[in-house]
């Protein structure tokens, strides 16, 4: 395992462990006890949105931030998790790359994103990371755009349900014009688990200009006529499914490379998806990361894997540094 990244503005994350006491890589926070005393922690009052931090989450800071959805005619939200010492290394003209997280089903209505962000233990992980070295500073994003529907599936698309492909895609341009990211394909990422996976790797290919890391977390990659797509004429359903368009893009992905990480349980009922779409992608010469991994379609499965997940995008989006 690589050991950690340097910043380019001149060791900000350092200084900052060195220098301020709110940095909370230092508040002896230790793997496994679900983020420590969170007493120690300093929380960020003057930044955008709402602080929503919880005990147990983390040494960064859990931000709740509004925007307006021009595609869903409606006002939504993401959460933001903020690495430990972003104040100081934003004030020192630090710029962030970003992962972004899709949550599956809807079902949790508008505390979609934030059941993804606690039962994944997002927070934890990271921090724990953080302070092994294992995890360099980003802005780790998750979108929060529930269906209206009683069952909350949006496929992450723009189908008779909802324009959701563009609702996303207008969030994270609130989140470059919000936020110090990284805002070109270098310094974002994408990412999701069940629905939330296939809409990662369809968003993220149908816009290589915007991402350059896509991860699957027990995905899929066909759409049929059910959920949103339930009358979808055959040329939706091709254009919406990235095993069947895929090497339409081989000269695009050659000019805007990307790296894949995808992961599956042999339990789940798409698995067998996996293992074609992956030799698909090696075939167009995309690196690929496949695992299939022991596990039911739950949180506790999606959790374990919440290093691979984080490290997999530290590895391969750019790394923080100066604007």
């Amino acid at each position: 395992m690589r050991g950690p990244r340097r910043l380019r503005a001149g060791g900000a994350f350092g200084l900052c462990l060195l220098a301020l006491g709110g940095c909370s890589l230092a508040t002896g926070n230790s793997p496994g006890t679900g983020g420590g005393d969170s007493t120690a922690v300093h929380r960020v009052s003057t930044l955008p949105g709402s602080d929503v931090t919880q005990p147990g989450d983390g040494a960064g800071d859990l931000r709740l931030v509004d925007f307006y959805s021009r595609a869903l005619g409606r006002t939504d939200s993401y959460l933001v998790y903020l690495p430990p010492g972003y104040q100081s290394m934003a004030g020192s003209g630090i710029r962030f790359p970003v992962l972004y997280m899709l949550h599956g089903d809807g079902n949790h209505g508008n505390r979609s994103a934030l059941h993804l962000f606690e039962s994944g233990r997002v927070g934890p992980t990271a921090s724990q990371l953080y302070s092994s070295g294992q995890l360099t500073p980003m802005l780790i994003v998750v979108p929060n755009l529930a269906g209206q529907n009683s069952d909350g599936d949006t496929e992450w698309a723009n189908t008779h349900r909802g324009r959701y492909e563009s609702a996303l895609l207008q969030m994270v341009q609130a989140v470059d014009t919000t936020w110090p990211t990284i805002a070109n394909r270098t310094g974002q990422g994408i990412s999701g688990l069940s629905m939330g996976g296939y809409g990662a790797v369809n968003v993220g290919l149908r816009h290589v200009d915007l991402f350059s890391t896509i991860e699957s977390w027990s995905g899929y990659f066909n759409q049929t006529r059910t959920g949103p797509y339930v009358g979808a004429s055959r040329h939706l359903l091709r254009a919406t499914s990235p095993a069947v368009y895929i090497r339409r893009l081989s000269g695009q992905l050659a000019r805007k490379p990307i790296h894949v990480l995808l992961y599956v349980s042999p339990t789940e009922g798409f698995a067998d998806e996996q293992g074609p779409f992956a030799r698909t992608l090696r075939s167009m010469h995309v690196p690929v990361k496949a695992k299939t991994f022991s596990g039911d379609h739950d949180f506790d499965f999606w959790s374990s894997h919440m290093a691979l997940a984080l490290e997999f995008a530290d590895n391969h989006l750019a790394d923080a540094g100066s604007g």
